[in-house]
C-alpha cells in the first residue's frame, strides 16, 4: 500500500501520455518478471514499451515496438477488451498469443499471465501483460489494478485538460 500510495502521488500530474506509461511498467516491475503495455488501436494491439528481467531494456524494448496483433484475431487482448475486465491463467494457444509470445522472444510462460485493462474514455485504451518466464507463481495484483484504474483517469483529467485549453485559446481567438 505503501508503494500504491507513493506511485499514485506521482500520477496526480502527468505531463504526457509516457510518463503515465512509465508509471504502469515501474510499478508493474515490482509484481513480474516481465511486462509489456499495449496500446489498443482501431486495428490492432500495439507494443508501446515493457521490461523483462532476462535481457537488456533497450533491446526488449525494441522488439515489443515491433507487435501489432490485429483486434481481430483471438488472443487475450481481445478477451479484455471484450469483457473490459483483468484476464488471469494460462495463455491459450490461439493465433494472437502465439503472435505475442513470438514478439516477445519466443518462449511460452510456464506459469499463469496477466492481461489487465487500463480504461480512459469509456474504452480499454492499453492493456497491460504480465508473465514470470520462470514459472514463478503470480502474486496478487489488487494494488496494480487499483493503480491501473487511476492511470485511466489521469489520462482522461489530460485529454479534458487539452480540450479545455483549445477551447480556451479558440475562445481568445475569436474575440480579437
Amino acid at each position: 500500500v505503501g508503494t500504491l500510495r507513493s506511485m499514485l502521488a506521482e500520477l496526480v500530474d502527468p505531463s504526457n501520455r509516457d510518463t503515465v506509461t512509465l508509471l504502469v511498467l515501474r510499478f508493474a516491475s515490482l509484481e513480474f518478471e516481465r511486462a509489456v503495455l499495449f496500446l489498443v488501436t482501431r486495428r490492432a494491439h500495439v507494443g508501446l514499451g515493457g521490461f523483462s528481467q532476462e535481457e537488456p531494456s533497450d533491446k526488449f524494448v525494441t522488439r515489443v515496438r515491433r507487435i501489432k496483433i490485429p483486434v481481430d484475431v483471438e488472443s487475450v487482448f481481445s478477451k479484455v477488451v471484450r469483457f473490459r475486465a483483468v484476464y488471469r491463467g494460462p495463455l491459450d494457444r490461439v493465433e494472437g498469443n502465439e503472435q505475442l509470445i513470438q514478439g516477445l522472444g519466443g518462449e511460452w510462460p510456464a506459469g499463469s499471465i496477466i492481461a489487465m485493462p487500463l480504461i480512459s474514455s469509456d474504452r480499454v485504451a492499453a492493456i497491460l501483460y504480465g508473465d514470470n518466464p520462470s514459472g514463478r507463481e503470480l502474486g496478487p495484483t489488487d494494488t496494480l489494478e487499483i493503480f491501473l484504474q487511476q492511470a485511466g483517469l489521469a489520462m482522461d483529467r489530460m485529454l479534458l485538460e487539452r480540450k479545455l485549453e483549445e477551447a480556451r485559446r479558440r475562445q481568445k481567438d475569436s474575440e480579437h
